[in-house]
């Protein structure tokens, strides 16, 4: 039986951590669900002091129709980057972009065959290797046979 005042989390066991850890989920849940019960039921804040107010109108001035300044600039830019990502998709030729990507496909089975090619020329090689060595083996045998038979 495991002692139940062991906090060594090396010594607890697989089914402990388990229930360990569903306890601590369980309140993370809770805390979280608490909190939003708290937004809801709390009053929506209001405005911040005229002061601040006065202090935003005079940093981020309105145009005649109310809408700030700042608004303007966000829009004009995101007229711009519209256009801009129209002129890109305008550029974009499907006929270049596929003899692109032939290219790139002929590059990639000159670099491929070079591979075989080598890989190849490295297993020739290695054969033959192989074969020099049996044929030494060999050799050595036939002379450790010729010294035995004479006694030596």
């Amino acid at each position: 039986m495991t002692d139940p005042f062991n906090i060594d989390p090396r010594t607890r066991s697989g089914e402990q951590r388990a229930e360990r850890r569903a306890a601590r989920e369980h309140r993370r849940s809770s805390r979280l669900e608490a909190e939003i019960e708290q937004l809801h039921r709390s009053p929506p804040e209001r405005d911040p002091a005229p002061r601040f107010r006065a202090d935003t109108e005079r940093r981020f001035p309105q145009t005649s129709t109310g809408v700030p300044w700042m608004g303007i600039f966000s829009r004009t830019r995101d007229i711009i980057a519209a256009n801009f990502n129209e002129l890109l998709d305008k550029a974009d030729d499907p006929a270049k972009m596929i003899r692109m990507i032939i290219l790139e496909m002929e590059e990639t089975m000159v670099e491929v065959r070079a591979s075989a090619a080598r890989t190849i020329a490295d297993q020739k090689e290695m054969n033959r290797h192989v074969v020099k060595l049996d044929r030494l083996q060999a050799d050595w045998a036939d002379k450790a046979q010729l010294a035995l038979s004479k006694g030596r």
